[in-house]
């Protein structure tokens, strides 16, 4: 009881006094949100009218106005007073559409913004009506008041005298409004303010409003989160809304003003039914289940007898009471959390006991492993070949201390110019691999690194320099990202490395590829031995004319299209990527000195292709041979030349590189200077072959492997398909032998 019940007790009055505490402010709170409210939706109902009357009063300034300064005949013989008047209304004041003057005997003039949209420009609409006819006219004039063009609508049949806004003008002592209609030529709901002249038979001015600004205007204001605010007329007819296209309706084929109830809002149609009921006034509703506050005040603003609809749910003012409430009472609960927490604090030291045990165990069931592992190398470490190849346990026992993905013992060979797999491991599929090799003249700054004992730790290996090229030819195919490579040194010299692919990220492991490494250098005797020299190609091949002062190879020169027999040639394409466009003239210049170096005839760029061509100019298997191995050293040096100039520029390499002999078609086309193209099987096989290259490896034909094999290291890629041809093998070169 004093242990538990006493705290128990405590903690049970501290959250009764909270929840009363919580009761008392939120009733406070919600009345006096609920007498805020209040004032706020006055405010918003007495903004709306003020932005009303300053909407329209402009208008009924103007009609008086007009009339004053023009006196009559501003239809006839003071129309250029009224059109200077009018165009200067229509650029001030935007809500007005149109400025009208008409008079009892028919003549009408109308000025309004002109249909083609210039700033300035006005189109006019006058009727005439003489002895000898009725005329009606349309000028178009600039904005400066210049005549753009005039033409006669003799169709034209209107008549102001006929019109609601002209006879209520005459009968009206004041400015005439009229209802809400639709503008023919706006596709708007307007009104027209009109005024008559002094006389028996005056004159009338008007001017049209658009009432569409005064949706806009609702649309754009703040009430709660989803209040809305209408204006109507008494008979229910919509004036302005939230949304434009709402208080509009179709009757048989014309736009025309909607009623209440085809608006689509079940709060302004229950708005509109009180109103009716009770009449104007501020009043709290039912609708749906939902409390909501419902605002209808006349707007007399101009002679006009609207009414303003404000709805707005009542939960929007007061429902963040609740939550702030809620919140409070949340935030109390840090008393209670305090007043809980001694006894969390003994179950917590209860827990940290207990993960230091677990900690304790899986240290001591690692180190047991680690162990384990030591004691199976050890055992196995006579297993050993002589010339120092590891046992397969090696990479076995190495993936399992480490978790890697495949784990890889690589030793040098040729002179320390290349690398070879020794033994690879996959745990997923229990399967082991070798003889793969890896050329420096392929990945150079993998070999820098080895060669300076520099151990490479790269969590993405695709974006490390040093491992870039390892994980496009290796490691991409396997899904692996990062990469653990600990060089295997001997006498202070590099002979080999140990790899492991997404190994843990733990010292443990790194420690555990360290002692893995010294036990190869340890077992390995000495340098290990050639498989075999290189055979060198053959010199006596026969070499190719030199260009001519126009670039191109005499012995092509005498090729055309139409020619039967298609000499036989070696291809290279290199593709760059569209972002090399800053380094495309030093590639294009390094392309030109290394063709010239080996004695390239045929180079050409094609947007961010280069494609080069040897060979062609004998057809002896020897000479053939010959070509293809420059172009072979050729494309070796265009990559590292690329290879340097993409790292300068820091960024991803994407380009690529393909190799591949076949048949060509070479012809020199146009006048004098003539061009030579080249096109034709090896062409295509070659681009095909850089397009779907590894970045910045160089992909050749099982043709050009066949060629080349005898002089430069290759290594295989797959199946590579080609259209209309089929399914081909594919190798990556790597440097030469």
């Amino acid at each position: 009881m004093l242990r538990i019940g006493l705290p128990l007790c405590g903690v049970g009055l501290i959250i009764g006094f909270l929840l009363g505490i919580a009761v008392y402010a939120d009733s406070a709170n919600r009345a006096g949100v609920l007498g805020l409210s209040s004032t706020l939706l006055r405010s918003t109902q007495e903004r709306i009218s003020l932005q009303i009357a300053a909407y329209l009063e402009p208008a009924a300034h103007a009609t008086l106005l007009a009339h004053t300064m023009l006196g009559r005949g501003g239809a006839t013989q003071h129309d250029k007073e009224a059109y200077a008047f009018a165009s200067s209304v229509l650029a001030e004041t935007p809500q007005i559409a149109n400025v009208l003057f008409a008079d009892g005997a028919g003549n009408f003039m109308l000025v309004t913004r002109a249909a083609n949209g210039q700033p300035g420009a006005t189109d006019t609409k006058r009727i005439l009506v003489s002895a000898s006819g009725r005329t009606v006219e349309w000028v178009t004039r600039d904005g400066s008041g210049a005549v753009t063009a005039r033409r006669d609508d003799p169709k034209d049949d209107y008549d102001a005298r006929t019109r609601s806004w002209f006879t209520g003008a005459r009968a009206a002592a004041d400015v005439f409004w009229s209802g809400v209609y639709i503008f023919f030529s706006e596709r708007a709901p307007g009104v027209t303010a009109a005024v008559h002249g002094p006389g028996p038979n005056p004159d009338v001015v008007g001017v049209d409003i658009r009432l569409d600004a005064i949706s806009r205007f609702l649309g754009a204001l703040s009430i709660g989160q989803t209040g809305r605010a209408y204006i109507a007329t008494r008979d229910g007819e919509m004036i302005a809304g939230p949304d434009p296209k709402r208080i509009l309706q179709t009757v048989d084929g014309k736009l025309a003003p909607a009623r209440i109830g085809q608006v689509g809002d079940p709060d302004l149609v229950a708005s509109w039914d009180h109103f009716r009921a009770q009449g104007a006034g501020n009043r709290v509703i039912d609708v749906n289940g939902r409390r909501l506050i419902s605002i209808v005040t006349p707007l007399a603003n101009n002679g006009q007898d609207w009414l303003l609809f404000i709805t707005v749910p009542e939960s929007e003012f007061s429902g963040f009471v609740t939550a702030n409430t809620r919140r409070a009472a949340l935030l109390s609960l840090v008393v209670v959390a305090l007043a809980a927490g001694l006894g969390v604090l003994l179950v917590r030291q209860g827990l940290r006991a207990d993960r230091a045990a677990r900690v304790v165990a899986e240290r001591s069931a690692a180190v047991e492993q680690q162990s384990a592992a030591f004691a199976r190398l050890s055992a196995e470490a006579g297993m050993f070949d002589p010339d120092g190849t590891p046992p397969k346990a090696l990479t076995e026992t190495l993936a399992e201390a480490t978790g890697a993905r495949r784990a890889a013992v690589w030793r040098c060979s040729g002179q320390g110019q290349a690398l070879r797999c020794d033994d690879s491991f996959e745990p997923a599929t229990g399967g082991h691999v070798g003889g793969l090799e890896l050329s420096r003249q392929e990945m150079p700054a993998l070999f820098d690194a080895m060669a300076e004992d520099e151990t490479i730790d790269a969590p993405d290996a695709r974006r490390d320099r040093r491992t870039a090229a390892l994980h496009g030819s290796l490691m991409a195919p396997f899904g692996s990202t990062a990469l653990l490579a600990v060089p295997v040194t001997q006498a202070g010299r590099a002979i080999g490395l140990v790899t492991l692919e997404d190994p843990r990220r733990d010292p443990a492991a790194r420690d555990f590829a360290r002692a893995c490494a010294t036990l190869v250098a340890l077992a390995t005797p000495g340098e290990r031995p050639e498989n075999g020299a290189p055979q060198q190609t053959s010199a006596a091949a026969e070499a190719e004319p030199a260009a001519d002062e126009r670039g191109l190879d005499p012995a092509l020169a005498a090729y055309s299209a139409a020619d039967k027999s298609h000499p036989q040639a070696m291809v290279l394409v290199l593709t760059l990527p569209d972002a090399a466009a800053a380094l495309a003239h030093q590639i294009a210049c390094a392309a030109q000195t290394i063709a010239a170096a080996h004695k390239i005839p045929y180079v050409k760029m094609l947007g961010t292709r280069i494609v080069a061509a040897a060979g062609f100019a004998t057809q002896s298997p020897s000479g053939l041979a010959e070509a293809a191995s420059r172009m072979a050293d050729v494309a070796i040096a265009l990559r590292e030349r690329c290879a340097d100039l993409f790292d300068s520029d820091d960024g991803l390499t994407a380009f690529g590189l393909g190799l591949d002999v076949g048949s060509v078609i070479g012809a020199t086309l146009g006048d004098t200077p003539s061009l030579f193209n080249l096109w034709g099987e090896a062409v295509q096989g070659a681009d095909a072959l850089a397009a779907s290259a590894p970045a910045e490896a160089i992909q050749a034909s099982e043709r050009a492997y066949l060629l080349l094999r005898q002089g430069f290291l290759f290594r295989p890629r797959g199946l590579f398909y080609r259209p209309g041809i089929g399914e081909a093998r594919s190798f990556v070169l790597a440097g030469r032998a």
